[in-house]
C-alpha cells in the first residue's frame, strides 16, 4: 500500500497558474492573485507534510468554488478558471515543501466543482 504522504484542505478562492508575461528582463506572473494563493498552498502543506518527499507522487486535487448568485451549489463547475492552470498553481506550491521537484508527479487526477464552500482538498501519496 502506498503511503499517504501529505492530505490537508486549503479554504479560499483557489487561483489558477496564469499566462507568463515578459516586462523588459523579467518574466512575471500576470495574475496578481496567484502568489498569495500558492502561497496558501505551501503554508498548509508545510503543516501537514512531515518530511520532502523525494520519489514519485501521485496528486489527487479537488477544487470547490461558491456558485454565482441564482447558481445551484451541486455539480461540476464548468467554466473559467482552467482546470489545468489551478492544477499548475497547486504543483508549484508543493514543490520543495511536500515533494523536491514537480518532475516527481507521477499522476495528477483533478476535478471542480461548485460548492458552499471555495478551497482545494490536496491528497498527496507514493506513485
Amino acid at each position: 500500500m502506498k503511503r499517504t504522504l501529505a492530505e490537508f484542505y486549503v479554504p479560499g478562492v483557489p487561483e489558477p497558474k496564469g499566462s507568463m508575461r515578459q516586462m523588459g528582463k523579467a518574466i512575471i506572473n500576470a495574475s496578481p492573485k496567484t502568489a498569495a494563493w500558492q502561497g496558501r498552498i505551501s503554508f498548509f502543506a508545510r503543516k501537514a507534510a512531515p518530511e520532502v518527499w523525494a520519489g514519485p507522487v501521485a496528486v489527487y486535487l479537488n477544487f470547490k468554488f461558491t456558485p454565482p448568485r441564482g447558481w445551484s451549489a451541486e455539480g461540476a463547475h464548468g467554466t473559467k478558471p482552467d482546470l489545468d492552470k489551478l492544477v499548475r498553481c497547486v504543483l508549484d506550491g508543493l514543490t520543495g515543501v511536500v515533494y523536491t521537484d514537480d518532475c516527481l508527479v507521477a499522476a495528477v487526477v483533478a476535478d471542480k466543482w461548485w460548492s458552499n464552500e471555495s478551497g482545494v482538498h490536496v491528497h498527496v501519496r507514493e506513485a
